[in-house]
């Protein structure tokens, strides 16, 4: 018999089968649509889509690298924390002293890509300014940006408001369950004994 799965887990499939493949695709669309405007621009291409292309290949490095990040360290923890309190296990073990570190990590990137997002629609908007603005790749690519923000403020909202909440109160609960005795913590501490009569 399969044990049914936990919330955390279900988080964490609906961030990695929704979120993550949609932000790859949509991140491969627009590429694809940006390289086309710069092969259509002149020879000598205007700085403001020299600029933008920049924008949006530092702005997608960082976001890969972000959610590599949560597929190989961060999102197995989190599942790992859930199958030991499903099944009354040992907490895992991880290379971070508490989940509180890479989730606060986590924020910190997510709020670095809310910024590189807004900094990449101000590069868009110059750029189709600068060069046939009228054209219907750039109607593709704000499209394709826009599905892209609305994906991403979802996906953040996914993980600061359930997924990471949850999975640090787990850990806790966790710590609680199997932390020893004080008195394995300190030998000098007092130790209740039972008096004859």
């Amino acid at each position: 018999m399969t044990r049914p799965t936990t919330q955390l887990e279900e988080l964490v499939t609906c961030l990695l089968r929704t979120h993550h493949v949609t932000t790859r695709i949509l991140l491969d669309e627009a590429s694809l649509v940006l390289a086309a405007i710069v092969a259509s621009a002149p020879r000598r291409c205007p700085a403001p889509i020299t600029t933008l292309r920049r924008t949006f290949a530092y702005f997608r490095d960082d976001l890969l690298a972000h959610l590599r990040t949560e597929e190989r360290a961060v999102f197995p923890y989190i599942e790992q924390l859930a199958l030991a309190l499903a099944s009354g296990g040992d907490p895992p073990r991880a290379v971070f002293h508490s989940l509180t570190s890479p989730v606060q990590v986590m924020r910190n990137e997510q709020e670095g890509t809310r910024l590189a997002m807004s900094r990449l629609d101000a590069d868009f908007l110059a750029a189709r300014r600068a060069h046939r603005p009228q054209d219907p790749t750039w109607v593709e690519l704000a499209d394709i940006l826009e599905r892209l923000a609305v994906d991403l403020a979802e996906h953040v909202r996914i993980e600061q408001d359930e997924l990471f909440p949850a999975a640090v109160a787990a850990e806790e609960r966790l710590s609680r369950l199997h932390a020893p005795p004080p008195s394995a913590l300190d030998p000098h501490a007092p130790t209740l004994t039972m008096r004859r009569r």
